[in-house]
């Protein structure tokens, strides 16, 4: 399922890009794009990652100002119609399907834009959520597959694929319902995947298993997106301090849901663990949405 946050807080995301084009990302900015080598190569924007990556270790998960998070692993029965209605807002998700909404969110304009699809290439979105993803890649002339482990989700994403199928061209849009940690497709299956606000849903052992995943799953060449909000260090060290300033912030910027459904929120050194753990060659870098993302949001 995908992150209800509307941006707060700043985002992570990483990605790779082709031979050529470093000079394309950002070195200085407060949302988390990693970058990673794969196989051996280095992807234009994403996440590769080698299949002899070995044995995984669980990752280490510091909590420094988040006591009251759940740390468990999230059920299917969380991301619900009511999970969905909140999380992109119901008029959001109404004009969506009634395709009067054209331009996507921001993180997701960006991660199309780092993807950089052509015509005729396979992209796997996982935890596809309402189905935004897919969607857009299929109008890209692409063949996508999203995939997630919510049924209500994969319910509201058919019916974007029903809204939209006109729009889609020469290009696909499938819908599985799978666990992210244990794919159903063969190995060196797409040349792009996505992961879109899903990092901070799984905790250190299931977000371990999908980054080994996601490397069985790429072609050589191919790469991986993935975002993830939000920025750890806002929550736990910046939000205090700006609390000592004005009293009127509330104790935890987090709501109730996301303290259920965020069980493992991320920072620069614990990203850059996890990926080093997996045999990821990587570069991380942060950029900032929230400005882009409230306009979106009126």
């Amino acid at each position: 399922g995908q992150s209800g946050s509307s941006g707060n807080g700043g985002d992570l995301e990483f990605g790779t890009a082709p031979e050529g084009t470093r000079g394309c990302f950002p070195r200085q900015l407060s949302k988390v794009f990693p970058v990673v080598l794969c196989r051996g190569e280095l992807a234009t924007v994403g996440v590769g990652i080698p299949a002899d990556a070995g044995k995984f270790r669980a990752a280490r998960f510091s909590a420094t100002g988040s006591a009251s998070m759940n740390r468990k692993p999230v059920g299917a029965e969380a991301y619900d119609e009511k999970w969905i209605a909140s999380a992109w807002g119901e008029r959001a998700n109404e004009a969506f399907l009634k395709q009067e909404i054209d331009h996507p969110r921001p993180r997701v304009v960006r991660a199309m834009e780092l993807a950089a699809i052509e015509v005729g290439q396979t992209v796997l979105d996982i935890a596809c959520g309402r189905g935004e993803v897919p969607a857009l890649v299929a109008e890209k002339g692409a063949f996508a597959v999203g995939i997630d482990f919510s049924a209500a989700s994969l319910a509201f994403a058919a019916e974007v694929k029903a809204t939209r199928h006109a729009r889609f061209g020469a290009g696909t849009m499938e819908l599985i319902r799978a666990d992210a940690c244990c794919l159903p497709f063969a190995d060196a299956s797409f040349d792009r995947i996505t992961m879109l606000d899903i990092v901070e849903h799984l905790v250190p052992a299931q977000l371990e298993a999908m980054f080994r995943e996601v490397g069985r799953l790429l072609k050589p060449g191919g790469f991986a997106i993935i975002h993830t909000l939000p920025n750890r260090w806002v929550y736990d060290v910046t939000f205090p301090l700006l609390r000592k300033l004005w009293r009127g912030m509330p104790a935890d910027p987090r709501g109730p849901i996301d303290r259920e459904i965020h069980v493992n929120e991320q920072d620069l050194p614990g990203l850059h663990g996890v990926l080093k753990r997996c045999g990821l060659a990587h570069r991380l870098w942060l950029e900032q949405h929230m400005a882009a993302q409230a306009r979106w949001n009126r």
